[in-house]
């Protein structure tokens, strides 16, 4: 008995029926004689190029223990199985129990994706409330403006009555100064 090492791009479409797939990938496993040591499903995952008119596929790795007679079956099943996108079966020496590089990868793009989520709603938060603000102190400064509108109607009713007195004295004060002119004269 020999160990494998079995990744399959599963085509993007059959993601809502991914499940009824994997039970029924499992169970031809099984039938076959191999043995699924460790399951990894890392996920949908974007494709370095497009194949067959995909740029997304679902990514699972099996670790498997089997037979190397089995292998030419699998192949055959893998070779025709139109889910499939691409395949890749390889003989290991020992298992990897442990989550692949490809879900640490996966597991790392959620968290930054997660991260940029959560700091833009935190920055939509922020500006809403600044937007809130802004409405609140406009608001208030139209009721304020119109206190000062009639605060300042009232100061230039005052000025102008001012002007008024201004202009009536130094009207007043220049026909004094010309009668003192004339009175110095004669």
């Amino acid at each position: 008995m020999n160990n494998y090492e079995l990744t399959l791009i599963v085509n993007q479409d059959l993601e809502s029926r991914f499940d009824i797939f994997k039970e029924s990938f499992d169970k031809s496993l099984s039938e076959m004689g191999f043995d699924i040591a460790f399951t990894e499903i890392i996920g949908k995952r974007f494709l370095a190029y497009p194949i067959q008119k995909n740029t997304k596929g679902l990514y699972i790795i099996y670790q498997l223990t089997g037979s190397p007679a089995a292998v030419s079956d699998l192949e055959n099943k893998l070779k025709y199985d139109n889910s499939l996108l691409r395949y890749f079966l390889q003989r290991v020496e020992t298992h990897t129990l442990a989550n692949s590089f490809l879900t640490e990868d996966t597991i790392e793009a959620n968290k930054k994706a997660e991260a940029k989520l959560a700091h833009k709603a935190k920055q939509d938060a922020l500006e809403a409330q600044a937007k809130k603000s802004n409405e609140q102190s406009e608001a208030s400064k139209d009721a304020k403006v119109t206190e000062p509108e009639q605060e300042s109607e009232s100061i230039k009713e005052e000025n102008e009555i001012s002007d008024k007195d201004t202009e009536i004295d130094n009207s007043g004060s220049d026909d004094n100064s010309e009668t003192n002119e004339d009175e110095v004269k004669e």
